[in-house]
């Protein structure tokens, strides 16, 4: 790996190519000159994976690269959980990290790449970073555990994980598995934070030589001892609030005492955009609200105390006085924070007066608070807010068929968090279709997750799919994958839907539950049955304080918390993991006791999932069903007919719901009826059979005169002179590049201009043409281009274009190799 600085975006706060072999990723970091005054950190992270990088152009119709696809926010996402954290607490300027890939070789990727080249900009600039951050990629293949494997390897490795994090500890973990097992996992955390150590001292020497000062200045700093005085006024009442069970109500419980502190603390007018951000208490500021001990310090007076005693204040008096209100004054709690909501709804009310603090100053002291009174009340009680211990897993209930005309639904409850799936089954027509820089294709399997604001009782817009679902939905699709039975098994694609209903605390792990019920129901016999749990960790305010490992979170253990480890999996292994850390990071050993503990309550969640439903039902009779056969590939052009026209009237004759035909020759027949399946499947080998003709006939490709290969395969990029037409289809034409190689050319690749027609454009068997060799599709066959070398013959003859440095050679039909270009 290498680091380069100084040559590209020079006016960019840092700019640094990271590359790999001939992988390059481009990052930058920039930030607004002026703090703007927020209790978290203003960071925005984009990727862009263009299509120039692999020399190649998109398919859109504008051939334009436009807005980010799933794959380009999920790299986003990637690198923004381990920098984020890093980022040193009080820095307010907004800032912005870009990642550009320029070069992909297809061999080393670029996702853990960009994560160290975003690490290297941002190390570089004046943002101040507690330490630099590296990512690898850790691989199993062929049962050896392997660091930064190469695509060609990722593709048999039945282990694909990402970490991220320091040289003291790891920060981020992303991936799948093949049900691995809790103990291979630890190994591969261990064998890939080595790795990161070597890369973050790379990081490091790199600043010293290319480094900036770092911009500490405008760093936001809480006064002395804020956090106290607040738990010293109000302590027992934020204890009392966080003591109720009930989301809502527990919620609206904590901002009516947020309120009464910002109005304690919070000085009356709302502070400038460029203040520096370091608030203090003057004596002035002092004067008449504070008084001296007997000790001689300074004690904050509670003109409260008078009317109330908080030391008593309990948790029945917080339910009295508290009761749920409209949508705005109650606690909007997601997964997401908890937290932002309550704060935005005491800060904004009322006319603060008090002690003159900034409400910013105050927010982020009150969350330290509610971090101390969380954490205090597990150590000391040994429960919850929810009255839950710290390894137990909340009330399940799950019920399935519950939606008549899906093909397959359920309804997952864990506590206050619902998901309602569906499973919808199709042909290979429903397959989802993806571009990335390493291929065009398509998934058989693929999960949909929505989260709608009613699900926290919300009012918000519903339009586009946002990053966190997109994120969310992707976790999910990859847990349940290792569970799918094969295509020659269960020839269905299947799309799965999540829409929760209900949010306190990992909807995600709830989508794989669901979901999971949801494919049984519809009949899918999957390998086994998965769960997922979400794990939170509470830290204490010093070093040596002991963590507290918490099993299923809820929002506000999530908000609060140090950790969110997502595990899901079956009893042998895991599936898919996400962990994100707000420390400096965790130690192996935390993780592994994390891990361990997952692994418990994920075998209690899959209990009660079989308790519902352990097998796939029987399939209903609104899923159609689905026949396959192969035919010759030189047939297909006669059981589509002109047009399309000899297919369409199959389907319409036989009341089919569709017929899929590869260029293969495999085809798909799927209609609500076997009896119909099988008279189609007669009807198109009858056609297959009345089109076979002598060899040298109209259509050609008598597959059994075919000449066997005696020489080498052709190469990627080389121009093959006169090779024989030995087929004519509707879709194109079939060409002998060299003897005993036939490949297709498709009739989008016939010309320069556009070919309607592959007869009427004059294309006859025995016709000699030119054509250029692209290489082999993902099924294996071979890809042929006339177009290339037309539109490469008329370049030529322009005498502007004596610049062009390609040297594509040129070979004839005999494999005899003339000049280059």
């Amino acid at each position: 790996m290498k680091f380069e600085t100084g040559k590209i975006g020079r006016q960019a706060d840092g700019a640094a190519i990271a590359q790999t072999g001939d992988s390059m990723v481009y990052s930058t970091v920039c930030s607004e000159r002026d703090p703007t005054p927020v209790d978290f950190t203003p960071l925005r992270v984009d990727y862009f994976a263009r299509y120039s990088a692999v020399g190649q152009t998109i398919g859109a119709f504008h051939r334009r690269d436009s807005r980010g696809d799933d794959n380009e926010i999920l790299v986003a996402r990637l690198i923004d959980r381990p920098i984020r954290p890093m980022i040193i607490e009080g820095w307010q300027h907004d800032t912005q990290i870009l990642a550009w890939v320029l070069s992909y070789d297809k061999i080393h990727p670029c996702e853990a790449l960009s994560v160290c080249a975003a690490s290297a900009a941002i190390s570089i600039s004046h943002v101040p970073m507690i330490r630099p951050v590296a990512a690898v990629e850790v691989g199993l293949v062929e049962g050896q555990l392997m660091v930064n494997p190469t695509k060609q390897q990722m593709a048999n490795s039945t282990l694909s994980l990402t970490i991220a994090g320091t040289k003291e500890g790891i920060l981020m973990i992303e991936g799948a598995a093949d049900f691995l097992p809790e103990e291979l996992m630890v190994t591969a955390l261990k064998i890939g934070h080595a790795a990161i150590g070597e890369i973050c001292d790379a990081i490091s020497a790199f600043q010293k030589v290319a480094g900036k000062p770092k911009k500490l200045d405008t760093l936001r700093k809480l006064p002395i001892d804020l956090v106290d005085n607040i738990d010293q006024l109000f302590g027992d009442r934020l204890t009392a609030a966080l003591s109720i069970s009930e989301k809502h109500i527990r919620g609206a419980a904590v901002a009516e005492v947020e309120r009464s502190i910002v109005k304690r603390f919070v000085k009356e007018e709302a502070p400038s955009a460029a203040l520096s951000g370091i608030a203090a208490v003057s004596g002035a500021q002092m004067e008449g609200v504070a008084e001296k001990s007997d000790s001689g310090a300074p004690q904050l007076l509670d003109p409260l105390s008078t009317e109330e005693d908080i030391s008593v204040y309990s948790v029945e008096a917080a339910q009295a006085i508290v009761e749920p209100g409209p949508v705005d004054s109650v606690l909007l709690e997601d997964e997401a924070s908890e937290l932002n909501s309550i704060a935005k709804s005491s800060i904004s009310g009322g006319s603060p007066v008090g002690y003159g603090l900034d409400p910013v100053d105050v927010k982020v002291a009150v969350k330290k608070l509610l971090v101390r009174k969380l954490r205090n009340m597990i150590l000391h009680t040994g429960k919850r807010s929810d009255g839950r211990s710290v390894e137990e897993v909340r009330p399940i209930s799950s019920e399935t068929s519950l939606l008549p005309m899906a093909h397959g639904s359920s309804l997952f409850t864990r506590g206050e968090t619902q998901a309602l799936a569906t499973a919808t089954l199709g042909s290979k027509a429903m397959e989802a279709r993806y571009e990335t820089l390493d291929t065009l294709g398509s998934k058989r399997f693929y999960l949909q997750y929505r989260f709608p604001p009613s699900s926290v009782g919300e009012v918000g817009r519903v339009g586009g799919v946002n990053r966190r679902e997109v994120g969310h939905g992707n976790l999910a699709e990859r847990a349940l994958l290792p569970s799918l039975p094969p295509g020659d098994v269960f020839p269905y694609s299947i799309r799965a839907e999540s829409l929760i209903t209900e949010s306190c605390g990992s909807s995600s792990m709830a989508t794989v539950c669901a979901c999971c019920l949801a494919m049984l129901d519809a009949g899918v016999p999957l390998t086994s049955s998965v769960a997922g749990v979400a794990m939170g960790l509470i830290l204490g305010e010093k070093s040596g304080d002991k963590p507290v490992i918490l099993t299923d979170i809820l929002g506000l253990e999530d908000a609060l918390g140090t950790m969110d480890f997502k595990v899901a999996g079956n009893e042998t292994g895991i599936t898919t993991f996400q962990l994100d850390i707000k420390s400096e990071g965790l130690t192996l050993e935390i993780l592994e006791e994390a891990l361990l503990q997952a692994k418990r309550g994920r075998l209690h969640i899959l209990q009660e999932m079989k308790s519902c439903l352990d097998s796939p039902r029987k399939l209903k009779d609104t899923i159609p069903k689905i026949m396959e056969f192969s035919i010759a590939p030189e047939a297909l052009g006669k059981v589509i007919g002109p047009k399309g026209k000899t297919v369409q009237t199959l389907i319409e004759t036989y009341g089919l719901v569709n017929i899929n035909l590869e260029d293969d020759g495999s085809i798909q027949v799927e209609s609500y009826s076997t009896e119909k399946n099988d008279l189609v499947k007669a009807a198109i080998l009858k056609i297959v059979e009345e089109s076979q003709a002598p060899s040298g006939g109209k259509r050609g490709g008598d597959k059994a005169a075919k000449e066997e290969p005696t020489g080498p395969p052709p190469e990627v990029g080389i121009i093959y002179r006169d090779c024989e037409v030995k087929g004519i289809h509707n879709f194109g034409v079939f060409v002998e590049v060299l003897p005993g190689y036939e490949g297709l050319i498709h009739i989008s690749e016939l010309d320069i201009k556009k070919v309607l027609n592959v007869e009427s454009a004059g294309f006859v068997i025995g016709q000699k043409m030119d054509v250029k060799y692209l290489g082999k599709n993902e099924k294996g066959q071979m890809r042929l281009s006339r177009r290339a070398v037309l539109m490469r013959d008329s370049s030529s003859l322009n005498p502007m274009d004596n610049n062009n440095s390609s040297t594509n050679s040129i070979v004839d039909s005999n494999n005899n190799s003339t000049k280059p270009w």
